[in-house]
């Protein structure tokens, strides 16, 4: 974490099994009191059960610009994502 700037982080869970509406949750729970929390889930279907994370990459700046810093995937049908505060 840098104080004073923004910070993201994802996590993943594989294997969830199929459910009825509104069944599977997620609970997201801080120690502290977070200011400005940002929370977002999303869900996709066909992705490898194991090892389903190809390639990871981080970047920080500054400006107008975001920048993840590179990352060569290994798979032509890789689903690229690629969150930017």
């Amino acid at each position: 974490m840098s104080a004073g700037f923004a910070t993201q982080s994802i996590y993943y869970a594989t294997n969830i099994a199929a459910a009825g509406a509104g069944v599977n949750r997620v609970t997201v729970q801080w120690n502290v009191a977070a200011v400005y929390a940002d929370v977002r889930i999303v869900e996709y279907a066909g992705l490898a059960t194991a090892s389903p994370v190809d390639v990871t990459a981080a970047a920080t700046g500054t400006g107008t610009s975001s920048d993840s810093g590179a990352a060569t995937t290994t798979n032509a049908n890789d689903l690229i994502f690629g969150p930017t505060w």
